[in-house]
């Protein structure tokens, strides 16, 4: 994440030399791993899927939004923030997960409400119905899965997600389903 929020303007030659900085910076300098991490930025940055990335205008990376549900806030940081071709505000969320094109699907509906919170608080922001949401895994960057919320889908999920808040208010809360599947 570190990285692919440095990359505007970068070349691919550029990359292992932007991958080795952000690594020193953080105390982790193995080299295969920074050859790696390289290689997969790269990957990134060459995929049909980046040419809509570097079309899109106003583009923001790290971009921590609030917003308020009633009396509580809600909040999250957006990997990358553009507007794109067509005029929509577009959410671009990069997953590291390592995973096979097969579980690309099922491993996207896991992320369905983090993207929907992202999408209610740009459209709250920016004062628009629909925002577009991809998620970008940088195992399989030839597969994006990209989602445009509409204004219904949107209020929908805020009555939801206002509901969920009010029942964590009152202390009736149960989880609807674990954060992490694969997790114990």
């Amino acid at each position: 994440h570190n990285v692919l929020r440095q990359v505007d303007g970068a070349s691919a030659a550029d990359i292992p030399g932007l991958v080795r900085s952000v690594a020193a910076a953080k105390g982790h300098a193995g080299e295969k791993n920074i050859l790696e991490i390289a290689g997969t930025i790269t990957g990134v940055m060459k995929s049909d899927f980046w040419k809509t990335v570097e079309s899109g205008r106003q583009a923001r990376m790290e971009i921590a939004l609030t917003g308020t549900l009633d009396a509580d806030y809600i909040t999250g940081t957006i990997d990358r923030l553009f507007l794109d071709t067509d005029g929509v505000w577009h959410v671009l969320d990069y997953k590291t997960d390592r995973i096979e094109p097969d579980q690309v699907a099922d491993r996207a509906e896991g992320y369905l409400t983090q993207l929907k919170l992202y999408a209610l608080l740009v459209s709250k922001l920016h004062h628009t119905a629909a925002v577009r949401c991809t998620l970008l895994f940088t195992s399989q960057v030839h597969l994006p899965v990209t989602t445009l919320f509409s204004g219904s889908d949107l209020r929908l999920f805020e009555d939801t997600l206002r509901s969920t808040v009010k029942r964590i208010n009152s202390l009736d809360f149960m989880p609807l389903q674990s954060p992490c599947p694969p997790c114990p």
